[in-house]
């Protein structure tokens, strides 16, 4: 037999072998309940999960095919809503061919197959997103399900561009019977391989040479699920799954390199940026670059002056159409239209520095988004955006001008902690690490003064926002309405309940992206003071915001914050005529490793009481092992931020 033909029959079966195994049965209810018993509260399982990734030699060039393979079964009624479409996401690097979509709907005689229909391909733009690109969706329905109905759909995608890293998530938002990542490849082309998150070993891998060719076999039973959980870092953080790519093949000629090193990468990368490199600066880049370095005396000056004025003047929007998404345009045009995406500001960044004679990198990085690092897995997947990087000796200023508001010496919090890949030369790369920053770089510092008459407290607050608290609300108000004013500071600072109301406010610094943002507002909060006989309680703690919760314990999702920082409240409580104190709550401390908490009660005067709260958070992501030291915080916190002060009647 032909050999092409016998590795597409294998592929075939490999793809269809289940299914048809299904097709020739008669429905068992036993075996349908027997699913329900195992996965009590699950609508819909994933029998069966594998993609089957071909590599063979093209005209001496590696060309990837991966078939895939998906098989659900719905467990009862409820599942059938969302079963009865879906969709394949793919981009102009990818083709999609031999699409088989069907459905096995249960009969007392056997399973009647049932062909998906309603096929359309369109473009998977988000409607009002600042990205744009170049994927699109084929849709397709599945009519006739019920409960008891395998759901089926079997494609190829053919990748034009063998340098693209691939892989398969073993994990799911649904339970999975059985998932099978293969990689079938000439035994001339070697692969480089992760594996991440399988700390107990459920993976099982093979590896063979079977006839010149190399197989190599994942497998897995019922892995950890993904769950919607609340500030859950990103499930590639936590997921089972695995990346690879083609690091090198060997011909008569030689061994020719893909992507095994970091070396591989840039030697990849750099060919994307060799325009902006060599581009000449125009008459306009000159002029407005001379504008604004006039009368700056330092070279920090001058890269600080470029950065801000590229953050102010050039809109972004995302451009990732084709090889667009990763070769930026002529720093020239960018300049002259005033947009675009984060590789055409770096750029535009990069070549006004140039020209004012001022040395700096292009720079790719991931953004926290992904978990991979340059340093481990040298890969594409590693990133998703550009910057540009100044160095003055060991220390580098991060310039990532997608974010408006960010002051110069600040990494945008979306990179913090990530490896940043910067060309230094042609035959040159450096990998740095972006700094977290520090918990007292970020700060919000709240100061109010209250008192209360009957049941309303009357207050005036006076909040200090710095670090990444100035730029995100900076960020979210940047077209701030001052008729709004009050509005937004409501909702920048809910105080008691959900009668709060501010009642005159005032703002200052905003878009001062090197001062503090400082907010004044007088407030009303209604139906907040309690009394039994001739005792009030008033509970000083009216940010509620600040409670950090418990995390369940079956929770395998690590706790996500966007930035480090440290949270200040103060506040006074002046005693109105006709009472006097009559007992304070117990002050509070908890520290560790990732946080530390306080709260403490002074009595000032026989008219005054200080009570202060300090939440110094010291984390970026927070992992199930450190969960259980997290819920005795959590517990501390809880039952003393709901302590009331007792005051009595006189």
């Amino acid at each position: 037999m032909n050999l092409s033909i016998l590795k597409q029959l294998n592929s075939l079966i490999f793809c269809l072998g289940a299914s048809a195994f299904i097709n020739a049965q008669t429905p068992d209810p036993a075996k349908l309940q027997a699913y329900k018993s195992k996965y009590p509260g699950s609508n819909v399982i994933i029998t069966n999960r594998s993609e089957n990734v071909k590599i063979d030699l093209v005209k001496g060039i590696p060309v990837v095919k991966t078939s895939n393979h998906d098989e659900f079964l719905i467990l009862n009624q409820s599942g059938v809503a969302g079963m009865t479409s879906d969709e394949i996401y793919f981009s102009s690097f990818e083709t999609i061919e031999d699409i088989d979509a069907y459905s096995l709907i249960p009969t007392e005689k056997g399973y009647k197959k049932i062909k998906a229909d309603n096929f359309v391909t369109k473009a998977a733009e988000t409607e009002g997103s600042v990205f744009h690109d170049d994927n699109k969706i084929t849709s397709y329905m599945f009519p006739g399900l019920t409960e008891g109905a395998y759901r089926i759909a079997n494609y190829t995608e053919i990748s034009s561009e063998n340098r693209f890293p691939f892989g398969f998530n073993f994990s799911s938002y649904l339970p999975l019977e059985n998932g099978t990542y293969i990689i079938d490849c000439d035994s001339s082309i070697h692969i480089k391989f992760q594996l991440f998150n399988d700390k107990k070993g459920d993976v099982k891998f093979k590896e063979e040479i079977i006839k010149g060719r190399r197989i190599q076999t994942w497998t897995i039973s019922n892995p950890i699920l993904i769950k919607q959980e609340e500030r859950a870092a990103p499930s590639r953080y936590y997921s089972l799954h695995i990346m690879a790519q083609i690091a090198y093949y060997n011909t008569k000629k030689g061994k020719i390199q893909v992507v095994e090193t970091a070396t591989d990468l840039h030697n990849w990368y750099k060919d994307h940026i060799k325009n902006v490199l060599t581009e000449e600066p125009s008459d306009e880049m000159k002029q407005v670059t001379d504008s604004i370095i006039k009368n700056k005396g330092t070279e920090l000056e001058k890269v600080k002056a470029v950065y801000y004025w590229v953050q102010s003047n050039i809109k972004y929007i995302a451009f990732e159409e084709g090889i667009n998404g990763f070769v930026p345009r002529q720093p020239n045009s960018i300049l002259t239209k005033r947009y675009g995406d984060c590789k055409d500001m770096a750029s535009l960044i990069y070549s006004m520095l140039k020209y004012a004679k001022v040395k700096s990198y292009l720079t790719w990085i991931g953004t926290r988004d992904l978990p991979y690092k340059y340093s481990e897995f040298p890969s594409s997947i590693c990133d998703n955006h550009m910057i540009t990087t100044y160095l003055v000796g060991d220390k580098p200023y991060f310039l990532d001008a997608t974010c408006s508001f960010l002051p110069f010496g600040f990494p945008s919090h979306g990179i913090i902690s990530k490896e940043a890949f910067l060309h230094i030369s042609d035959n040159e790369y450096k990998i740095l690490n972006v700094p977290t920053m520090t918990t007292d770089q970020t700060n919000w510092r709240d100061t109010s003064y209250i008192t209360f008459e009957n049941r309303k407290i009357i207050g005036h607050s006076k909040t200090i926002a710095s670090g990444f608290y100035n730029v995100y609300i900076n960020e979210a108000y940047k077209d701030l309405d001052l008729e709004k004013l009050k509005e937004v500071v409501q909702n920048i600072n809910e105080k008691g309940n959900n009668t709060f109301k501010v009642t005159s406010a005032s703002v200052k610094n905003v878009g001062e992206r090197d001062s503090n943002l400082m907010i004044d507002f007088a407030y009303e909060i209604n139906n907040y003071v309690t009394s039994y006989d001739n005792e009030v309680y008033v509970n000083m703690v009216l940010d509620k915001d600040i409670t950090m919760g418990e995390l369940k314990q079956d929770r395998v999702a690590p706790f996500w914050l966007d930035n480090v920082g440290n949270d200040n409240y103060t506040v006074f409580l002046e005693i109105p005529k006709g009472y006097k104190l009559k007992s304070l709550p117990k002050n509070a401390t908890f520290n560790s490793d990732f946080v530390d908490y306080s709260i403490e009660y002074t009595k000032v005067s026989e008219t005054s009481i200080k009570m202060t709260v300090k939440l110094r958070l010291k984390f970026l992501l927070l992992y199930p092992e450190s969960f259980a030291k997290w819920n005795e915080f959590a517990k501390i916190m809880k039952t003393s931020i709901n302590e009331t002060v007792v005051l009595q009647k006189i």
